[in-house]
């Protein structure tokens, strides 16, 4: 199934394939999420592993979820959640920070 949504999404007819990534053409195919994440997939490859592994320690040991003496897995798949919303704003920020005018300047180089 997973497969059928991937194919569907960079094959499907009438799609324009050359067309920016903006907020608009998302909401148009809202499959055009997968191109998005395909450009920050180098960052979240770099920093999945330490956030996963630091942001459940750091929620655990917050009043919110600590007042509790048994961590269900409801609690679980919040803190998991809420790692991988603050795993893909951190690749989103430093793609536009680092990588993005890299490739440009190197781009721009590489027509010389």
């Amino acid at each position: 199934v997973i497969f059928l949504v991937i194919f569907y999404a960079w094959d499907y007819e009438g799609r324009e394939r050359c067309a920016k990534l903006t907020i608009k053409n998302i909401v148009k195919n809202p499959l055009r999420i997968i191109d998005y994440l395909s450009v920050l997939s180098f960052g979240i490859y770099l920093y999945h592993s330490n956030l996963f592994s630091i942001a459940p320690t750091i929620l655990l040991n917050t009043d919110m979820l600590n007042s509790r003496v048994h961590v269900g897995g409801q609690d679980m798949i919040f803190i998991y959640g809420f790692s991988a919303i603050i795993l893909i704003l951190w690749c989103s920020v430093l793609y536009f920070i680092i990588e993005k005018p890299i490739s440009l300047k190197y781009r721009k180089e590489a027509e010389r």
